[in-house]
């Protein structure tokens, strides 16, 4: 999937009820959450958005996600 210009993964953790997500920025940046798809989908969102405050020149201004 990408989001403002970025490629990031959600996938099933082995863990019951928990998601793994993995940011592909130039030092890819990663964890776990508990709960829903979507809550893993909101935490990949918030780490995209903070690494693009500091690296706006490799971030699309329009938001997409596919």
């Amino acid at each position: 999937m990408q989001y403002r210009g970025i490629t990031f993964d959600i996938k099933v953790s082995i863990e019951r009820g928990e998601w793994v997500w993995v940011v592909h920025t130039p030092k890819p940046r990663g964890g776990k959450c508990s709960g829903s798809r979507e809550h893993a989908l909101l935490i990949a969102k918030r780490a995209i958005d903070a690494w693009c405050l500091s690296n706006p020149q490799d971030c699309d201004k329009e938001i997409s996600v596919g």
